[in-house]
């Protein structure tokens, strides 16, 4: 079985250094760039679990991942659906192979399970934690109250990708994005007759910098 990491990111975009978070106490995009540098790759790379890990969006090549430049277009969280969709292009597997889609600010739990390759689901959302107040973890809002797949992180077969391609999902109005393209996500994956469940047994961890998820 085939085991994908698609990781999308602006963090290097022209004006990451100018342009700020309004969710993150007006830190700057160009800081995930550090964490995606000196956390996020290398700590991926070293545990050997994924057999391909691709950065689309706009970083820098580097070693133990395979990047794929991708321009903004929208210049706002709707460039997530351009660069998903490159980075799920630019990797090949089976149908039922699975391909994890992280947000460049969480950590996939590398203590979390591998999928099965039979499971029946075409998508699973996993559980989304922070440990930005307390080192035990705190959990936070991960669309399993409100029913919806959550893009932070989220896990999908090859076949659901290519039934519901990201860029097929129209994208939001500015200001209207979050849980915006989560639920719209999730409606086209029920419109599309694909079959999922919220799987809090998969951790993805929030890790921006001066975030405060939980409020």
């Amino acid at each position: 079985m085939s085991y994908v990491l698609v990781i999308n990111t602006i963090s290097l975009t022209p004006d990451a250094k100018d342009r700020s978070n309004p969710w993150v106490g007006g830190a700057t995009y160009s800081e995930r760039a550090w964490t995606m540098c000196n956390l996020v790759l290398p700590w991926y790379h070293a545990f050997n679990l994924f057999d391909d890990i691709v950065v689309t969006g706009v970083y820098v090549p580097g070693p133990g991942y395979r990047y794929i430049h991708v321009p903004e277009v929208y210049g706002n969280v709707n460039d997530i659906l351009i660069q998903r969709q490159a980075g799920f292009d630019a990797t090949m597997g089976d149908a039922n192979d699975w391909v994890v889609y992280l947000n460049d600010d969480t950590m996939w739990d590398m203590t979390n399970p591998v999928p099965l390759r039979d499971d029946p689901n075409g998508v699973l959302s996993p559980s989304r934690w922070t440990r930005g107040r307390t080192t035990q973890g705190e959990a936070l809002n991960d669309g399993s109250e409100g029913g919806y797949v959550q893009l932070h992180g989220t896990m999908m077969k090859r076949w659901a990708t290519k039934r519901v391609p990201w860029t097929s999902l129209p994208p939001r109005e500015p200001g209207r994005e979050a849980p915006g393209l989560d639920i719209t996500l999730t409606e086209a994956l029920g419109k599309a007759g694909v079959p999922g469940r919220y799987a809090p047994e998969y951790k993805v961890w929030d890790i921006e910098r001066w975030a405060q998820p939980w409020r």
